[in-house]
């Protein structure tokens, strides 16, 4: 299967909502259908012996046949990297608190997952019960439906067992029994409304996608008979301030208050350009260890003089600046893929077909903190252009996954805590989590079709539970009524609305106010930027440097994808606005 016919059958943003069927009993199938031994599908390689931890011996491996596996390498450069953590680790002589995981109780995760996906009230009857949850269950599909349903009725058993006095509603009081139709599938490669990628919706829609993330991942492991043991972190007391084994909330505090609006951190974007500066044809880079001692002398040297903006970045050689990058990774208080989804991440591979590995993994990024998704994209990008001068560098797709995998996921309080053995079954687990991570880094960053759909559906659900409130029908009457006197003030009366064929774009920003644009069936967001572009004469404005928003109706607020058709924009969205902004950067 070639790159490009792998890439062509996974379509993130429009798929089966957990409907695909299991492979048949009989037979244990790879990740990308490959048949093979439950040890070489698990991870793609089949290991013989564990290694020690100063003479690893390699064994041969067993391949499942796909060039999505690390199919042509030993796991050298992965141990050589584990190693090398191990001997800097060793030497310092400074021992901070480390991040500690700890096993939920019995109906503790289920209480938290509940809480995660804006559920409380199903078993708490002490919270307050938010406006959008009877619209939140109103648009949930079969399988997200009984993955709530199991966890209310595991919370349920386990307060019974407490006999604690809650009086936690029938699960069959909460959802209707399912239809006797199929499950809606969503199967269009290219939506004529555009694409929505992480980061074009405003914060309310946000947490509204993260919460039915949450809710759609689970029932994605649930089809599969996973079952995710979710870990907490206990806090401790980190530091508050610096450059290393800081949070990164902590980082971002200080870096905004410097250079508002950063989203990440100011130390990590200054170490991938440093080593960019140097050129990316080094052969060995992020493989090849700077030395020790000055990579430590400059962690020093860069905690005092990073922020008065004395630190001698020419000092900082290509080798060391890419070991200070991993070190600043690896030491992290809190791991870039969370405590809370390290072990969703470790089990994606699990999952029975590629598609639904890749769908975990979307589901897994929608649900990251912003700090995180941002940062984790920000490596992602600089790993793909490493990888673009492979020629060069001998840094392929395969050896970069294999050296970062141990920098992101042993992180410091995690890799103190578990044995030799589980390590070494962890290895290729992880390099291939990473090296899906970097392939398919576009396909991740993208908000499920069917996601999107929920969340109108929610919205238009919430808009009509406000109109029947007899204030705000009147607020919104007078709204309506302002509105069509400005209209009136301000339209032609040939230029119409939509409904006559037109739409009114808003540019409140520009000395161009607005402007009447005629529907037609090609018409495209691109082709109103472009339109304004040329007849904006306030100001001259670049292409790049302005987008074109759907805001109100039954979305908050989204940018658009430049190839959305605003004709079937309008119908799905008749109530919105189309607004141009300035684009944030």
């Amino acid at each position: 299967m070639s790159r490009q016919q792998d890439e062509d059958g996974v379509v993130l943003t429009a798929y089966f909502s957990n409907s695909e069927a299991l492979p048949p009993a009989g037979g244990t199938r790879c990740a990308d259908g490959a048949t093979g031994s439950p040890a070489s599908c698990k991870t793609g390689h089949r290991i013989v012996r564990s290694p020690a931890r100063n003479a690893r011996r390699k064994a041969a491996l067993d391949r499942c046949a796909s060039q999505d596996s690390l199919d042509e390498l030993s796991l050298d450069d992965y141990w050589k990297e584990v190693e090398n953590i191990h001997q800097s680790s060793g030497s310092d002589a400074e021992q901070q608190d480390e991040v500690q995981l700890k096993v939920p109780d019995e109906g503790e995760q289920e209480e938290a997952w509940l809480a995660e996906a804006g559920l409380a009230t199903l078993f708490d009857e002490s919270v307050a019960v938010p406006e959008d949850t009877m619209s939140l269950l109103s648009t949930l599909t079969r399988t997200q439906a009984a993955a709530v349903q199991r966890r209310v009725e595991t919370v349920k058993q386990t307060l019974r067992k407490k006999n604690k006095q809650h009086q936690v509603p029938d699960v069959r009081d909460i959802f209707k029994p399912p239809s006797s139709q199929g499950e809606k599938t969503f199967r269009i490669p290219r939506e004529k409304t555009g694409t929505t990628k992480v980061g074009d919706l405003g914060p309310a829609d946000m947490k509204k996608v993260q919460r039915l993330a949450l809710i759609e991942m689970t029932a994605l492991f649930d089809t599969a008979s996973i079952d995710l043991k979710a870990h907490k972190a206990v806090k401790l007391k980190f530091k508050e301030s610096g450059l290393f084994g800081v949070p990164l909330s902590t980082l971002l505090e200080q870096d905004q208050k410097r250079v508002p609006g950063t989203k990440v951190p100011l130390i990590l974007q200054r170490l991938i350009s440093r080593i960019e500066e140097e050129g990316l044809d080094t052969e060995g880079l992020l493989r090849i260890p700077g030395v020790a001692t000055r990579v430590k002398a400059m962690c020093l040297e860069l905690e005092v003089k990073f922020y008065e903006g004395t630190f001698a970045w020419e000092t900082l050689k290509q080798h060391d600046a890419a070991s200070v990058l991993k070190l600043f990774i690896r030491e992290l208080p809190h791991p870039l893929l969370t405590v809370e989804h390290l072990s969703a991440f470790t089990s994606v591979l699990k999952l029975p077909t590629r598609k639904q590995q890749l769908q975990a993994l979307n589901l897994l990024v929608l649900l990251l903190p912003q700090a995180s998704r941002d940062t984790l994209k920000v490596l992602l990008e600089f790993f793909e252009r490493v990888i673009d001068h492979k020629e060069q560098n001998k840094m392929t797709l395969n050896n970069v996954a294999m050296v970062m995998a141990p920098n992101i996921f042993m992180f410091k309080g995690f890799r103190h805590k578990i044995s030799e053995q589980q390590e070494f079954n962890m290895a290729s687990e992880m390099a291939n989590i990473v090296r899906l991570l970097i392939r398919y880094q576009n396909l991740l960053w993208t908000i499920p079709k069917f996601i999107m759909d929920q969340v109108r559906k929610q919205n238009m659900e919430n808009q009509k539970k406000m109109s029947r409130d007899r204030a705000m029908r009147k607020i919104l009457k007078k709204m309506a009524y302002d509105r069509e006197k400005s209209d009136k003030q301000e339209k032609n009366p040939a230029e119409g609305d939509g409904a006559q064929g037109f739409i009114r774009v808003q540019a409140p920003q520009f000395s161009k106010i607005s402007m009447a644009v005629q529907l037609t069936n090609d018409l495209q967001a691109s082709d109103i930027l472009a339109r304004f572009v040329n007849q904006e004469s306030g100001h001259p404005v670049k292409r790049e440097d302005i987008s074109l928003y759907e805001v109100g109706g039954n979305i908050s607020e989204r940018c658009l994808d430049e190839e959305a058709y605003m004709k079937d924009l309008m119908e799905l969205n008749p109530s919105a606005d189309w607004v141009i902004r300035p684009v944030q950067r």
